[in-house]
């Protein structure tokens, strides 16, 4: 695929997500690679550096310390927002 790339992918994370719906429901679907960053969408050929590069990275459970590291992984970010948020209101109130 070398042409519009972001909703081939945004399509291929769907179909995960419905195939692994015990495991994935409404974790990918906040994933769309046709999203504008600044003021246009990712070009196709950054997609595809993208695709190329994670290609490379090893992501089978096999290769991780705990069966769940990518749901560990996605969850981070997401309380390291809480604890910062919680700091601030702290803070503030």
């Amino acid at each position: 695929m070398k042409q519009s790339v972001g909703s081939g992918l945004n399509k291929a994370l769907a179909a995960s997500e419905y195939v692994n719906s015990d495991t994935l429901q409404a974790v990918l679907k906040a994933v769309n690679f046709n999203r504008k960053v600044g003021p246009r969408t990712m070009d196709d050929s950054i997609l595809i550096e993208f695709i190329q590069h994670l290609v490379e990275i090893p992501l089978s459970n096999d290769d991780f310390e705990f069966p769940d590291s990518l749901g560990a992984a996605y969850e981070y970010p997401w309380m390291l927002r809480a604890v910062t948020t919680t700091k601030r209101s702290l803070r503030i109130g």
